[in-house]
């Protein structure tokens, strides 16, 4: 039975929530054909050159590490670390790729893994929002609510522990 995709009015394609498609179980291979700038693919050409491998095989291996990336929202259990990591990791990266923002983001998490997704402050929303535009900002404000300074290679990761810091529940002692 072919599972309908569902074609909201932007252009965009999903997969309803409620029963997705199961995993294909045999090893044939599928062709796709996708549309990328000029930039991306000469970036392709020039690595496959580098590297002595077919843009065939480039093409593989970042799917590979795409596909690895987004992994979290793939799992059956997301316990409360993976799912702030996947905030802070995946948040801005979807936001900049598929114009979703941060509120539209946490409401999809909370429905492919069917869990109640903590109610999160305006402000906190705003930095998952401007992480991947303008991480300077975010920067300065999470060394100002965390009292020291934020590098820019550390900014997910300060991300991801002060959302953890703020929203995940605390285990109390008995």
């Amino acid at each position: 039975m072919a599972q309908k995709i569902e074609e909201p009015m932007d252009g965009r394609a999903f997969a309803p929530v409620s029963g997705e498609a199961a995993p294909i179980h045999d090893n044939a291979k599928r062709s796709v054909s996708i549309r990328i700038n000029t930039s991306d693919y000469g970036r392709i050409k020039v690595m496959a050159r580098r590297l002595h491998a077919k843009e065939a095989d480039i093409f593989r291996y970042l799917l590979q590490v795409g596909l690895s990336k987004l992994s979290p929202l793939l799992g059956e259990g997301l316990d409360d670390r993976t799912y702030f990591r996947a905030l802070a990791d995946l948040g801005p990266d979807i936001a900049s790729n598929f114009g979703v923002n941060a509120r539209e983001f946490v409401m999809l998490v909370s429905a492919f893994t069917g869990r109640q997704a903590p109610a999160f402050e305006a402000e906190d929303l705003e930095l998952l929002d401007l992480a991947g535009s303008h991480p300077r900002m975010v920067q300065a404000r999470l060394a100002e609510v965390c009292g020291r300074p934020v590098a820019e290679h550390e900014l997910r990761s300060a991300l991801q522990d002060y959302l953890s810091m703020k929203y995940q529940p605390q285990v109390t002692a008995s």
